[in-house]
């Protein structure tokens, strides 16, 4: 018994539709993870790395995933490094606070010593 075409056609057009849907989930599914990451990254948060399995494909995403992974690492460097700048410089900043008060406490008994001695000396004679 002959196949009706329109038997044919129908379960074609369902195989299309299923391999369709299962490539667009496996394009989908990838980016969005993309898309997150990102959203991560732009929110400060870079100290997770891309999913192991989307740097190991050899597709465009992989090549996504590889080019999301070295910019997340080099933000990663470069807030480290920022971070070192600022402690360096807060050290410094205390190193010389802590020596100014103590020139100003310095100062300030020399001040008070100065004044207990002019207050205390006898006037001058007057002519």
């Amino acid at each position: 018994m002959p196949i009706p075409i329109a038997l044919v056609a129908f379960f074609a057009a369902a195989l299309a539709t299923l391999l369709g849907l299962a490539i667009a989930h496996s394009i989908v599914k990838p980016l969005m993870a993309a898309v997150a990451h990102l959203d991560q990254v732009a929110g400060g948060e870079v100290s997770r790395d891309v999913s192991q399995e989307y740097l190991d494909r050899s597709d465009e995403i992989g090549s996504l995933g590889r080019g999301m992974q070295k910019m997340t690492v080099a933000l990663r460097t470069m807030i480290q490094m920022m971070i070192n700048e600022v402690s360096g410089g807060i050290k410094v900043l205390s190193t010389s606070s802590t020596a100014l008060m103590d020139t100003s406490s310095h100062m300030t008994s020399d001040s008070h010593n100065a004044s207990e001695k002019a207050h205390s000396s006898p006037p001058p004679p007057r002519r």
